[in-house]
C-alpha cells in the first residue's frame, strides 16, 4: 500500500493510515496504527519508500534531505507524524524511491495489502 500510494507524490504517512483504515475497518484503531507504522519502516529500512522531515511550509521537494535510516524507526514512531492536522513544518513524508518503482513494475507489490 505505502509503496503504491508513494508512487504519485510525498505522502503524510497519516495518509497511509486512512488506507489502512479504510481496507480493515474492523481492526482496532491501536492496531491500524501498529501495522502503519511497522510497514512504513520497513519499507524505508528496505529502501523502497524514503522520508524526509520537512522543515519548512513549502512541502518536500525532491532536494529534501531524507532520514538515515537511524532515524526512520523514531520518527515514525512518533504519533504526532500520523496525525493529518500537522504544519508542514513539523511533518514527515514518504515517497517510493526507484527501486520501490522497479519492484511495483515487477509485480513484488499490489494495491492491496502492504
Amino acid at each position: 500500500m505505502a509503496v503504491v500510494l508513494g508512487t504519485e507524490d510525498w505522502m503524510g504517512p497519516y495518509e497511509l493510515l486512512w488506507t489502512v483504515e479504510e481496507y480493515y475497518p474492523e481492526a482496532p484503531a491501536t492496531d491500524q496504527l501498529e501495522a502503519s507504522i511497522d510497514a512504513l519502516s520497513r519499507l524505508a529500512r528496505f529502501g523502497l519508500v524514503e522520508l524526509c522531515r520537512v522543515v519548512e511550509k513549502r512541502g518536500p521537494m525532491p532536494d529534501e534531505p531524507t532520514l538515515s535510516r537511524n532515524e526512520i524507526d523514531s520518527a515514525v514512531a512518533d504519533p504526532l507524524v500520523w496525525d493529518g492536522n500537522l504544519p508542514l513544518g513539523n511533518s514527515v513524508w514518504f515517497a517510493t524511491t526507484e527501486l520501490g518503482r522497479r519492484a511495483l513494475k515487477e509485480g513484488k507489490f499490489r494495491d492491496e495489502g502492504f
